[in-house]
């Protein structure tokens, strides 16, 4: 006798209705956000910006670089000036003049070191050529020498220079120049001559910017010391600090 054959109809109904609808759960419906598997990669971040860059120094004392406006305060100490004073105003762009006051014991001539000479002057400074890395510049530093050697001996000095100097990591400016320390010596002592000097003297500068209104200056020239007496060896050998007010 045959036995029927019972199916849990249920059970079979639920198994077919969920096959049917594992396709559609597997693909969103509008509007769904993707699966997380499909959402691209984000681009990458852009670079953080660079430090800005800094500028070339916007003076310098040794070369060209007077500055637009303000001013400049300056003290050097070696061979011949101990110490020497000087104050440097812009009176436009590219010009500035100012006074200088100093103890004088060589005027650049080492075989008279340890003279006794007080000097004043008026330096002008121009500019003749500046860029972010160049610096070019002349001064002329007219003025007064008195001497107290030997009786009393009234000196009229024009100072000429021209260096140029080249910019270095923002802060250092490395160059050279000319400097003709020209100087007529009058004495007041009988038996005495007038004495015309032009020292031609050659060599570098360095000016290292500590902050940016704070530089150290090192100046450095030799050459013939050439007077209507004698000619012998010239030294200028001058180190300092100049401060932008």
């Amino acid at each position: 006798m045959l036995r029927a054959v019972r199916t849990p109809l249920p059970s079979l109904a639920l198994l077919l209705l969920t096959a049917s609808a594992a396709p559609a759960l597997a693909q969103p419906a509008d509007g769904d956000a993707p699966a997380p598997s499909e959402v691209s990669a984000p681009e990458s971040e852009a670079p953080a910006p660079s430090e800005p860059v800094v500028q070339s120094v916007s003076w310098d004392i040794t070369a060209g670089g007077v500055p637009t406006s303000g001013a400049i305060a300056q003290l050097e100490a070696g061979f011949s000036g101990l110490p020497r004073a000087a104050y440097h105003y812009s009176l436009r762009r590219g010009f500035s003049v100012g006074g200088l006051v100093g103890f004088d014991y060589g005027l650049w001539r080492p075989s008279r070191t340890f003279g006794k000479n007080l000097v004043f002057a008026a330096p002008m400074r121009w500019t003749i050529f500046r860029d972010q890395a160049w610096s070019v510049g002349a001064r002329v530093d007219p003025g007064l020498a008195f001497g107290f050697e030997g009786g009393f001996t009234l000196g009229l000095m024009a100072n000429l220079q021209a260096t140029a100097g080249y910019a270095l990591e923002n802060r250092i400016i490395l160059g050279g120049g000319l400097e003709l320390p020209i100087l007529l010596a009058i004495p007041t002592k009988s038996g005495r001559s007038t004495v015309f000097a032009v020292p031609v003297l050659v060599g570098p500068v360095a000016e290292f910017h500590l902050t940016p209104p704070l530089a150290i200056t090192m100046d450095v020239k030799v050459g013939p010391h050439i007077a209507t007496d004698d000619v012998r060896w010239g030294l200028k050998l001058m180190a300092g600090v100049a401060y932008r007010l």
